[in-house]
């Protein structure tokens, strides 16, 4: 049975060392999302998910500053050297955010785990129970983060391109003669742009996957070492 634990806490460490790597290069790259010109390859536009900063304090300067702009340059006035308006990410960029770091912080500890368990004498059938217990949270924890990040990111494919090269809110908030209207600026953004996932959300996919056969190695794990104490 020792034989049937090592081969399955060898196997945990190569997946989820894999799946780390994987988990950290997506988070590192802005290319989650890519928003393809369907005639100019110059306007095309990579996503990442530190890309959704918003002007969220419009205090009199800021106002001034944001309404002497033309409609579709108003909400990208955090792109100008000389704000005057405060910047923050959206709720769904801090949403991204705070699940791929989470995910990562949860992997990273179950990584150190599995590698303390080739550590721990092979006979301390206790110690590899509580510690295989802790690594299964912490992978599971890891799993449905890095879900809830793509499950994020699929429901709002659209959104970058129509808040941030549209204004999509903004206009429609504003003077409706000298703003598009909702329906119009929808129509454009679907003529003008192919909208799919880039190269770092595929990543992210498959450390979704490598998490989970980990999950399975480590279950596995569990029930051989449960099953060498009670023996």
């Amino acid at each position: 049975m020792i034989k049937e634990t090592l081969i399955c806490t060898t196997a945990g460490l190569m997946l989820l060392t894999i799946t780390f790597i994987i988990h950290i290069i997506a988070m590192a790259h802005p290319r989650w999302k890519i928003y393809e010109h369907r005639r100019e390859s110059s306007k095309t536009i990579f996503i990442g998910t530190h890309q959704r900063c918003e002007s969220y304090n419009h205090n009199h300067n800021c106002a001034n500053a944001s309404f002497s702009l033309p409609c579709n340059e108003r909400q990208k006035i955090c792109n100008y050297n000389q704000n005057k308006c405060a910047c923050d990410y959206s709720p769904i960029g801090k949403g991204l955010i705070s699940c791929t770091i989470i995910s990562a912080i949860a992997l990273g500890l179950s990584l150190l785990l599995i590698f303390l368990q080739m550590l721990i004498n092979e006979f301390k059938h206790k110690i590899h129970i509580y510690v295989a217990i802790i690594t299964l949270c912490l992978l599971f924890l890891g799993f449905i983060f890095i879900l809830i990040t793509l499950i994020l990111l699929g429901s709002t494919m659209s959104y970058d391109l129509h808040q941030y090269v549209y204004n999509l809110d903004l206009c429609t908030r504003a003077d409706a003669l000298t703003c598009c209207n909702r329906t119009r600026i929808l129509k454009e953004a679907a003529e003008d742009y192919e909208i799919r996932l880039d190269w770092s959300s595929v990543l992210e996919i498959i450390a979704l996957i490598l998490s989970s056969f980990t999950i399975v190695t480590q279950a596995i794990y569990l029930f051989f070492t449960h099953r060498n104490r009670i023996g």
